[in-house]
């Protein structure tokens, strides 16, 4: 979590990640959306500031190597 935003997934075999935000209300809606990597489960996230992580595996196999995306967010979005 960062200020009012957060980084979720889904449960089970998530495809992409979400920010949701915090609003004025007290109620958190979905911001953004983060692709994750082709074919792999989104393991674990991570926000900081303008940066953010998603790490991925095989979906039948955790033990594998894990794959990164880190993102930057812009005035457009995240990129």
């Amino acid at each position: 979590m960062h200020g009012s935003s957060i980084l979720a997934t889904p449960a089970g075999c998530a495809a992409n990640a979400v920010e949701l935000r915090k609003g004025p209300n007290g109620r958190w809606s979905v911001a953004s959306t983060l692709p994750g990597i082709a074919g792999m489960c989104v393991a674990s996230v991570d926000i900081d500031t303008d940066r953010a992580i998603i790490s991925a595996n095989e979906p039948q196999n955790y033990d594998a190597t894990a794959y990164v995306r880190i993102f930057e967010r812009s005035a457009s979005g995240w990129i």
